[in-house]
């Protein structure tokens, strides 16, 4: 039975297992780092912000701007620490699976809510190394379907929370537009769908204003629709399914002994799930539109679902990115198992369910493996500590090897210029306290255009006397290319160790 309308909170002490579950999975992996993940470039974009640079005209980002101005800001106010980009991401962490259990307590009792949260926002933790962009789409979007559901139904909110969404990951498009499809079905009121609207209008024309005035227009189109639908998309092209089936983009090492329960969890939680959902959300509303009927919080939230759940496919689908993508998806699948299992007899109840309440105890494997997991929890594990500039972090051997032969050159480079780090390292900039002097992220032959690398190469010749070079020979393949021989012609190597490479510019 559904609760009472207008009971969108859960009660007592429940409403604080899935938030308190998140916090504790993300402690072990405060000091978690790798040299090459998505975090380096969006820690990257924040120390340009803070070097007075501006998006698109001075460094490359393929998102709109708010997310740089955010990290920038949080540098300046507190430093550039590891920490600092831990707590950045706690937040919107805590605000998806805090909505999602608000928004599981319009179909579920509040234990199953919690759970459903509680599963949900245990694996975000486990996803450290990801984009920050990739945690606060969904987490807006929550926020959205929240504000959409009746009794508290709210256009306004649920456009400034789309907005948001689409203002930190443009991405997020089609969970916004099924938002508006919502927000005229709930009460068939075109004033709500333009009430919804506005907020998206309104963030757009600011978005535009400050491009108009940055003189950033054309590079913004560029470095965000222009490479996202073009050399990204190829550069991460792996056929669906297999991307999501094999897992090749899953960070399995961050998982621990969690990564077994990956692919049961997000093959069939996170892929297969989602595609019912949708056939769901289709029919369900066609019936609604036709019969003219009230949109009930099921199908409300299947038609939002099923619209963040396309936006896994907008650019490069992989496992954490579907999970990402799959919150509302849980509470549906949950509100169904708990009705076909509502038997009276509660021996008989309790007897169908435990096959779900196991499967929920294996899904909180992250929370133990992220203890295994770092090197402070558990000094033996298979994760090194290595004190940096930015704080004490955990490395895999490999890696520790490699930023401490980096951490030595680096002092002895300065003199001669800046240090670029080269060519999917921009993790290293915060790790070493340097300013970032070149506007790519990373510099790969199947990643970077001809616009973007003849914009690095003049950078280059500008500011850099140093490339560091650490060595990535999973994406870094495809030479020779032009790159190549720019190195050659401006630059000497003066020294190496495995896996790092020294390269020094030449003089007269």
């Amino acid at each position: 039975m559904r609760p009472a309308a207008g009971r969108l909170r859960l009660s007592g002490w429940w409403a604080l297992v899935p938030a308190l579950g998140v916090i504790l999975g993300l402690l072990p992996r405060i000091p978690i780092a790798t040299l090459h993940e998505d975090e380096g470039v969006v820690t990257m974009w924040g120390l340009d912000i803070l070097a007075g640079r501006v998006p698109y005209r001075d460094f490359d980002v393929y998102v709109a701007p708010p997310l740089a101005y955010l990290y920038g800001a949080s540098f300046g106010l507190f430093g550039s620490a590891v920490l600092v980009d831990r707590l950045l991401l706690l937040l919107p962490m805590l605000l998806g699976t805090v909505l999602l259990a608000v928004i599981a307590r319009q179909l579920l009792s509040p234990a199953w809510a919690a759970a459903v949260a509680l599963l949900w926002g245990v694996w975000l933790p486990a996803f450290v190394g990801y984009g920050a962009y990739h945690f606060w789409g969904p987490a807006l979007v929550l926020a959205m379907a929240a504000a959409l559901l009746r009794p508290r139904f709210n256009a306004v909110l649920a456009g400034l929370a789309g907005a948001a969404a689409l203002a930190f990951y443009q991405a997020m498009l089609p969970a916004v537009l099924a938002g508006l499809v919502v927000a005229y079905l709930t009460r068939r009121c075109w004033r709500d769908a333009l009430a919804m609207a506005a907020g998206p209008v309104v963030v757009a024309l600011f978005l535009l204003a400050y491009l108009l005035v940055t003189g950033t227009f054309g590079a913004f189109l560029d470095q965000t629709l222009g490479f996202t639908f073009g050399r990204y998309q190829d550069f991460n092209r792996e056929p669906f399914p297999w991307n999501p089936l094999l897992l090749g983009d899953s960070l399995n090492w961050h998982s621990g002994f969690a990564a077994y329960w990956e692919f049961p969890m997000f093959w069939l939680l996170a892929i297969v799930a989602p595609f019912v959902i949708a056939g769901y959300a289709l029919v369900a509303t066609l019936r609604v539109a036709v019969r003219r009927a009230v949109l009930t919080p099921a199908v409300a939230v299947a038609v939002v679902s099923t619209g963040l759940f396309a936006t896994a496919f907008v650019a490069h689908i992989g496992g954490p990115v579907a999970w990402l993508s799959a919150p509302l998806v849980l509470v549906l699948m949950a509100a169904r198992l708990r009705r076909i299992t509502d038997f009276p007899s509660g021996g008989r109840r309790w007897a169908t369910r435990a096959p779900a309440g196991l499967l929920l105890l294996a899904g909180l494997s992250p929370l133990p493996s992220g203890y295994w997991l770092s090197c402070l929890s558990n000094p033996a594990g298979p994760l090194v500590n290595v004190s940096t500039l930015a704080g004490s972090i955990c490395l895999r051997p490999t890696e520790a090897a490699q930023l401490d032969t980096v951490e030595k050159a680096v002092p002895g480079l300065r003199g001669a210029g800046e240090v670029a780090f080269l060519p999917t390292s921009p993790g290293l900039y915060q790790l070493t306290a340097s300013r970032p002097p070149i506007p790519s992220y990373w510099v790969l032959p199947r990643h970077t255009r001809p616009s973007e690398l003849a914009w690095t190469e003049a950078a280059i010749l500008q500011r850099v006397g140093s490339i560091v070079y650490v060595a990535d020979p999973e994406l870094d393949t495809g030479h020779p290319w032009p790159f190549d021989e720019f190195l050659a012609a401006h630059f000497r190597r003066t020294e190496a160790s495995p896996g790092v490479t020294v390269f020094e510019r030449n003089r007269g």
